[in-house]
Formats: structure tokens, C-alpha cells, sequence
């Protein structure tokens, strides 16, 4: 990989540390990093062109948000959640989305209407991640709902919401049939039918239980766990990845930032 490859414009005011933080974040909930796979220090710090500290820091963040896991004398590692905590978040997501839905068929702005309509898209093209608004339905779902302490509460399962949606299954289907259910919450939503809200709401998620997981709870439509979990190393393109990381400051500034050399004991000028 080439010097040039490996630059890239960040954004004036966030640390390097954190657009470490946010690369990793999205090749995790994306599927591009499988659940159980190792997450090298030297290889990101190398990818990166710095060295290890803004690395451990990243890690240490994406640990507390639950998408990595560190071990002593192992490192960290993709987390793998077992069917278990998959079908236990999907229960506590149905109870808590029917309730968002509930509450936004009676409390929902137009605007917050106008983001719905804006999130559901168009079915036909559903198709993976790279469908935005099937990200943010979840999300704007919860907004629209008006109560702090839910969203709160959906929040806290939002990165394994997240991961779950990656799992090789038919994505295409999947992602058609599930912009088709969130356009039946926002008929509902629209209509003030709270109690049609929240069922579509609930439907969706029992839905999407059903595509994932068997009758006997296992996961019939693939694995969150890489082919290769020990495999050590991230793969990076730079170059590709940039735009994905980059956000802009308030007056739309950027600038070019290079890490030091890894293991050359400085951080980058970010820090």
C-alpha cells in the first residue's frame, strides 16, 4: 500500500483516536469485521501511521459500547454474542419499538413524519447497508416517540441491533421485506392508530426473529462469526474508506493529518 494510499483529509477537530474509533465502529456493524475476529494493535497502528496509543484508546471505547472485547494476553477481538443475548435483545427490542411506535402515532411532529416517510425509501432497492434509511428507521422510530428515557433504553441494544442486521441471510430479501414493515409503522403512525402502530412495530421484530433465528432459537440464515476468528490483522483501503470516516467541522474546514511512525513512542499530532 502506498504513502498515498495511506493519506487521507480528517476533520480538524476530531482526534485520531476517534476516527479509529468510528472506521472500526462501521466495518463491525457493516459485517466487514465478523464476530470473534482478532483486532491487531501493530496493524492498525501501522494502517493508521501511528502508534499504538490512539489505537488502545479506540478499542477501549468500542469495548465499552459492547462491539469489542479484550482480553489479557489475547487482545481484543470482535465480539461474538451466542443466540442467547441475539434472541433475548430482539425481545426487549419488540416490547420497546411497539412502545416507540405507540407513542409516535400520538406524539409525532411533522417533521419527525417527514424523516419516517424519508428513512422507509424505496423497497425495491433495499439492498444491504448501503440503503441508509434502513439504518435510521430504528432510530427515528425512537425519536419520534418523544420520551428521552426509551430512547435511553434503545439505545443501550443499538450496537447489537446493529451486527444482527449483518449476518449473511439474504440480505436482499430481507432488507426488501423489512423497508415494506417499516412503511406499514408509518401508515399506521400517520393514521394516529397507536394500537396498529405498535403492532406493525412488534410484527417487524418477530419478523426479523423468524429470519434469523430457528424454532429451536440457532441461527438458520448464517453466523455472525468470521470464517477465520484467530485470524489476526484488519484489512484497510484507505484511500476507499476515507470519505466513510470523515465528517465535517461547523464551518466545513478539513486538513491533512499523518500519524508518527508506529512504535516510534509518539502520538499523532490529534491527541
Amino acid at each position: 500500500m502506498t504513502d498515498s494510499e495511506l493519506s487521507f483529509d480528517v476533520p480538524a477537530l476530531v482526534s485520531l483516536s476517534r476516527q479509529i474509533e468510528m472506521h472500526l465502529e462501521r466495518l463491525i456493524v457493516q459485517g466487514a469485521l465478523k464476530s470473534g475476529q482478532r483486532l491487531s494493535e501493530p496493524d492498525i497502528a501501522k494502517r493508521f501511521r501511528t502508534s499504538r496509543s490512539p489505537v488502545r484508546e479506540a478499542l477501549r471505547r468500542l469495548e465499552q459500547v459492547g462491539l469489542v472485547v479484550i482480553e489479557p494476553r489475547r487482545g481484543a477481538s470482535v465480539k461474538a454474542p451466542n443466540e442467547r443475548d441475539i434472541s433475548d435483545m430482539l425481545a426487549i427490542r419488540e416490547a420497546l419499538e411497539g412502545m416507540a411506535a405507540r407513542l409516535a402515532a400520538a406524539r409525532a411532529e411533522p417533521d419527525d413524519i417527514a424523516r419516517l416517510e424519508a428513512c422507509v425509501g424505496d423497497p425495491s432497492g433495499a439492498d444491504d447497508q448501503s440503503n441508509p434509511a434502513l439504518v435510521d428507521f430504528h432510530e427515528a422510530l425512537a425519536q419520534a416517540a418523544h420520551n428521552p428515557a426509551l430512547q435511553s433504553m434503545l439505545r443501550g441494544s443499538l450496537n447489537l441491533f446493529r451486527m444482527v442486521r449483518a449476518i449473511p441471510a439474504d440480505h436482499h430479501a430481507r432488507k426488501a421485506r423489512a423497508a415494506e414493515e417499516h412503511a406499514a409503522v408509518v401508515a399506521a403512525i400517520v393514521a394516529r392508530d397507536p394500537d396498529a402502530a405498535e403492532a406493525a412495530a412488534r410484527r417487524h421484530i418477530l419478523t426479523m426473529r423468524t429470519q434469523l433465528l430457528g424454532a429451536d432459537g440457532s441461527l438458520s440464515g448464517g453466523s455472525l462469526v468470521g470464517d477465520e476468528p484467530t485470524a489476526a490483522g484488519v484489512v484497510f483501503d484507505a484511500a476507499a474508506d476515507a470519505d466513510a470516516i470523515l465528517t465535517r467541522t461547523a464551518n466545513g474546514a478539513r486538513r491533512p493529518v499523518r500519524g508518527g511512525a508506529p512504535g516510534n513512542g509518539r502520538d499523532d499530532p490529534a491527541e
